[in-house]
């Protein structure tokens, strides 16, 4: 027998006490902790041979184990018991364990048994054959167990049968065979169930009966030993006890429109909604201050043995949440394996965390209760057949606490303006400033953002959050230089150099290529456009191509109106600027000044590309004007296919003239009612006839030399015709002279 000696912690007992000593248990995570509440310390011997004994000197009058074995279900230890001695405890233990024993304070005996339970035996036993026979006189009445190795048809050995065997006659290996009663009685038991069923799916259909779910629950199954469940307080029922009642018949049309009253408010397709009770934050803060209440649950959190206290684990939680402490609330309700996926998701929606997905049941933005802003907020999107709730929402967010207010409010109104609710994105912003003591800088940034604050009054907002100089004057400089690219705000050379400062900062911060976005939309606006050029490309590979784009535009723009031809010219040629991702019209801005400048071949290079709608007919007139430069008179035909309107006549008129196509121009003019530039074409192509048809004033010497082909020259010799010869010729020539003398013809050649 081996025995385990402890150590003699004290050279003499104290005086005796008339009372058992009381023995208590508690389990831990690894191991189970025995207590002997002594009266003082004495020496104590441990004996491990079997159950094991504790021999403690000073228990003369025994041990109380009322409380022994109440908390221990680890099955590490089985049973607590008396020994033969008074002075003697006996400990059945369920594992190979380890035991170790030692003082604590002045008298407390603790024994911590750790280690491993053995697993629960849990082999199920062969059922055992009972044959109800007459037994013959002497024949054994012992009970045989099945066979391991049994195999169908099971065949019973021949027993004589006597009058009270209720068993039938012995089967045959062919097949069991039933008695015409027995069948019968089956048939009555079959057609009984079945009316029975119809008639219970008759009254559960009508709502008379209820079904009792029998599901497990779900979520983690806490341990008695770990919390402390709270018990829900049992309604009495008013009918129990008054027996003189009738009864009630509750109909489906009851259930319909009557008792739907008391059920939860369904959304718009009808799912059930939250219960309202569950979002009560206004209330989760109690009328203690702040430190005093987290103070006051926290010390409340933990009981003796490393116990919670799952109902303080549930206010502390709710707490966090009202102050907008989110992380806090989160690790609460993760050590107290509290299943509360309410207040999980609203935790997370306070610390500005992805929401788990989907959201907990009967969450919807359709709501009319409060849910429907923390679905919202969740990441929730109402549908065309159930649209956000918007009054729901502004509703629940007026009664949150001031401070989850100012918290919330500019995310839900960024949120809310994204979605195209500027009305109550604005109700937000003016809730989330009423009763704060220090409105936040998000709130004051968001509002001077939205629509209908644009120009001084958002410039004003802005500044104040840029000179207060927290946390989002970072994100507010940004704001104020793209107001400034808009022409809604003025920035400095103090602005610039802020935030270039800004961005050296925060390069390595996920908002550095945002503000090297500002930094080079700034110096734009200060007319240093290779260096705005510059950081631009810098940051270019770390931002999004919307943002790239739209920066990229702004600072073309401004260089296509305001650069000089020298820098304009260098720009433009510069690959940095034709790698950059344009827009239409920063494309088109470009290709203009280029143009206008006479470098049309340049210009087709930054109009290669195809564009849509209205920008897809500039584009061909600009494509059109910069082959006109170039003389490609067939090229301006073909990029004006399919476009109307005075100026693409005009370019496709100029094309024509380019080549000297006069008939075509004159026809072009005469569509256009142009007569007098009409006759003008029809003078230069000797379209004489065409030309009298036009019937202009300007141009009737013109139509008149056609007429002088007509005249008839006399064939006779007379001196009559001989002077009506002269006289026709001096005409004519006093004709060709005027006509001369009114186009001044420089650029002919002499007569050979």
């Amino acid at each position: 027998m081996r025995v385990i000696a402890a150590a003699v912690l004290a050279l003499c007992g104290g005086a005796a006490f008339a009372a058992p000593v009381t023995v208590r248990g508690g389990e831990h995570s690894s191991f189970t902790r025995i207590v002997l509440d002594l009266p003082a310390r004495s020496p104590f011997e441990i004996d491990e041979s079997g159950p094991v004994r504790i021999g403690v000197s000073t228990a003369s009058d025994g041990f109380d184990l009322s409380e022994a074995m109440r908390k221990l279900n680890a099955g590490r230890v089985i049973g607590i018991s008396d020994g033969e001695d008074a002075t003697e405890l006996l400990v059945t233990l369920g594992c190979e364990c380890e035991i170790d024993a030692f003082f604590a304070g002045d008298a407390m005996l603790v024994i911590d048994i750790s280690g491993e339970p053995f697993p629960l035996d849990v082999t199920r036993k062969r059922p055992v054959m009972r044959r109800a026979i007459a037994q013959e006189a002497g024949s054994s009445n012992e009970v045989k167990p099945a066979d391991e190795g049994f195999k169908l048809p099971v065949v019973f050995e021949q027993v004589e049968q006597g009058q009270g065997t209720p068993l039938g006659p012995r089967l045959s290996p062919q097949g069991p065979t039933m008695s015409e009663s027995a069948i019968k009685r089956v048939e009555r038991q079959k057609a009984a169930r079945g009316q029975i069923l119809r008639q219970v799916s008759r009254g559960v259909s009508q709502g008379m009966l209820k079904p009792v779910q029998s599901l497990p629950e779900l979520g983690a199954k806490l341990q008695e030993a770990e919390v402390d469940l709270p018990e829900a307080p049992v309604e009495p029922d008013a009918g129990r006890g008054n027996t003189d009642l009738n009864m009630r018949i509750v109909t489906s049309i009851d259930r319909d429109f009557v008792e739907s009253r008391n059920a939860p408010l369904p959304a718009s397709l009808g799912q059930s909604c939250a219960d309202d009770k569950k979002f009560i934050v206004h209330g989760w803060t109690g009328d203690e201050e702040f430190a005093e209440r987290v103070g006051r649950l926290r010390s409340d959190l933990f009981g003796e043995f490393d116990r919670i206290n799952r109902e303080s684990a549930l206010q502390l939680a709710k707490t966090y949440i009202a102050y907008g402490f989110g992380l806090e609330a989160l690790r609460i309700l993760q050590s107290a394996s509290l299943p509360a996926p309410d207040l999980r998701v609203m935790a997370q929606i306070v610390e500005g965390e992805a929401t788990a997905k989907p959201m907990p049941a009967g969450w919807q933005p359709s709501c009319d209760t409060a849910v429907a802003l923390w679905a919202y907020l969740g990441g929730a999107r109402g549908s065309k057949n159930a649209p956000l709730n918007t009054r729901a929402v502004i509703a629940a967010y007026g009664a949150l606490p001031v401070g989850l207010k100012a918290h919330l409010g500019a995310s839900l109104a960024k949120r809310l303006e994204a979605d195209g609710f500027e009305g109550p994105a604005r109700q937000v912003l003016r809730l989330a400033q009423r009763g704060a003591v220090d409105v936040p800088a998000e709130v004051m940034l968001t509002q001077a953002n939205l629509s209908e604050t644009r120009g001084d009054m958002s410039e004003k907002k802005i500044r104040e959050v840029i000179e207060a100089n927290g946390a989002e004057a970072p994100r507010a400089l940004i704001s104020l230089i793209e107001l400034g690219m808009t022409g809604d705000a003025t920035v400095t050379e103090v602005d610039t150099g802020l935030a270039e400062a800004f961005a050296r900062e925060y390069r390595r911060d996920p908002l550095g290529p945002r503000l090297e976005r500002a930094l080079s939309m700034a110096l734009a606006q200060q007319g240093d456009h290779e260096r705005s050029v510059e950081v631009l490309t810098r940051a270019s590979l770390k931002l999004e191509r919307d943002q790239l784009s739209s920066a990229a535009d702004q600072i073309v723009l401004r260089m296509a109106q305001n650069a000089g031809d020298i820098e304009f010219l260098a720009l433009a040629f510069d690959e940095r600027v034709q790698a950059l991702d344009l827009s239409a019209s920063g494309e088109h801005a470009v290709a203009r000044r280029l143009i206008d400048n006479g470098f049309s071949e340049q210009a087709l290079l930054f109009l290669a590309g195809m564009a849509e709608g209205e920008k897809g007919r500039s584009r061909k007139i600009l494509r059109a004007k910069a082959a006109l430069e170039l003389r490609r008179s067939r090229q301006v035909e073909a990029e004006l296919l399919g476009l109307h309107g005075n100026d693409v006549e005009a370019l496709r008129l100029s094309a024509r003239l380019l080549r000297k196509d006069h008939q075509a121009a004159r026809i072009t003019l005469a569509t256009q009612g142009k007569r007098e530039e009409a006759a003008e074409q029809a003078w230069l192509g000797g379209q004489w006839e065409a030309l009298r048809a036009l019937g202009s004033e300007s141009w009737t010497l013109e139509a008149s030399l056609s007429e002088a082909d007509t005249i008839e020259v006399p064939r006779a010799a007379s001196i009559a015709a001989g002077r009506s010869l002269l006289a026709t010729s001096e005409d004519l020539r006093t004709l060709v002279g005027d006509v001369l003398s009114k186009h001044q013809v420089t650029d002919f050649s002499p007569l050979d």
